[in-house]
């Protein structure tokens, strides 16, 4: 059994690069899942997301996620459109 040092921990600077440099988006489904939904990427400006969490927070008298918002609001858009 080979002996080996114990590692380096890594200094901040390069665990926020590891962090930022994210990576590869799983593969995209072409198919509903057992409930008939779609998943689906949005990659939103970020100044877009803290206005929906924003919008999010003064929603009252119940508040729900950030998916059940953005959803919400597509479907008045789409209703709208109609």
């Amino acid at each position: 059994m080979a002996v080996t040092r114990k590692p380096k921990r890594p200094d901040e600077a390069t665990v926020q690069r590891l962090i930022h440099k994210g990576g590869t988006a799983a593969a995209a489904k072409t198919f509903p899942d057992e409930a008939g939904l779609f998943s689906v990427l949005l990659r939103l400006p970020a100044d877009m997301v803290a206005q929906i969490d924003e919008a999010v927070r003064r929603r009252r008298p119940v508040r729900i996620s950030r998916q059940a918002w953005i959803i919400e609001a597509l479907h008045e858009r789409l209703s709208h459109d109609e």
